[in-house]
């Protein structure tokens, strides 16, 4: 995989805009690497991975498994993670209390099991600083990822939703967040969406870092994410024809554009042949 330089270049980023709890301890030397099977040894492709750091100040990882269902996440803060992997149709797999650090690689091999996708609640540690988000956003190879859409949707109390665009820089920043549980949606077009159905926030400041895969083959973009809706317009220069309205009694009188009947032609037809007269 191209993205081992990807995480130390992300933390750094986050590290610089962070609060100063987040900014002193910048990055890691902690390596992560897995795979996600079934039991038949086959690669489940696509899945979302969640990396969450159990000490303060918390943070977030969140990538997908590539196209031989491996994951990989390099020079990530030190500490204990819980692992998360969830696909659709599979139980999730996790892993708790992973030591991630070096010199050593960490290991998180997961078999997927046949199952209902029914994520936990993600418990952030509390941090310090102001409530807000931290966001790092690269692809595959490590480069920052631009126009990347952030949204933070509250669950089950009253807060508007949060979102915002990452830049050029693939950094993004949402503040104004309300103790409880929010929803997190991470996409572009044409890239993997991650989402975390619940994650409760504690106050402070987060580092979240994102790393987006192109889709695979085998997985169908959202067209609403592609095109724009349509939208259904009559053609240019179409004229309002009024409905063909049929004349009143006998159908078989004709009608002259004045309304009145041909009196002519209805003398004409009631008059006998000239053989008949003779």
């Amino acid at each position: 995989m191209n993205d081992r330089g990807a995480w130390l270049t992300v933390a750094a980023l986050i590290a610089a805009a962070g609060s100063p709890a987040i900014a002193a301890e910048g990055a890691g030397d902690g390596r992560l690497r897995g795979e996600a099977r079934t039991e038949l040894r086959r690669p489940v492709v696509g899945a979302t991975v969640l990396a969450v750091r159990e000490q303060a100040p918390p943070v977030l990882a969140l990538t997908a498994t590539d196209a031989n269902g491996f994951l990989g996440l390099d020079d990530v803060p030190t500490g204990d993670y819980s692992i998360l992997i969830a696909a659709p149709g599979f139980a999730p797999g996790r892993i708790d209390a992973l030591a991630v650090g070096g010199p050593f690689r960490a290991v998180a091999d997961v078999v997927m099991r046949e199952g209902v996708m029914d994520l936990p609640v993600l418990d952030l540690a509390a941090g310090t600083g102001s409530s807000s988000v931290s966001l790092s956003v690269v692809d595959a190879d490590g480069a920052p990822l631009e126009s990347v859409r952030v949204r933070l949707d509250p669950v089950g109390h009253r807060h508007d939703p949060l979102h915002t665009l990452s830049d050029a820089e693939g950094r993004a920043r949402v503040g104004g967040l309300g103790a409880g549980l929010w929803r997190l949606t991470i996409g572009r077009a044409g890239w993997t969406r991650l989402r975390v159905p619940a994650i409760r926030w504690r106050g402070g400041e987060a580092m979240l870092i994102a790393r987006l895969l192109p889709l695979p083959g085998a997985v169908r973009p959202i067209a609403a994410e592609l095109i724009p809706p349509p939208q259904f317009l009559p053609p240019a220069g179409t004229l309002d024809i009024p409905a063909l309205v049929e004349p009143a009694g006998d159908a078989s009188v004709d009608a002259t554009p004045d309304g009145t009947a041909n009196a002519a032609a209805d003398a004409a037809a009631a008059a006998p042949p000239d053989s008949d007269l003779r």
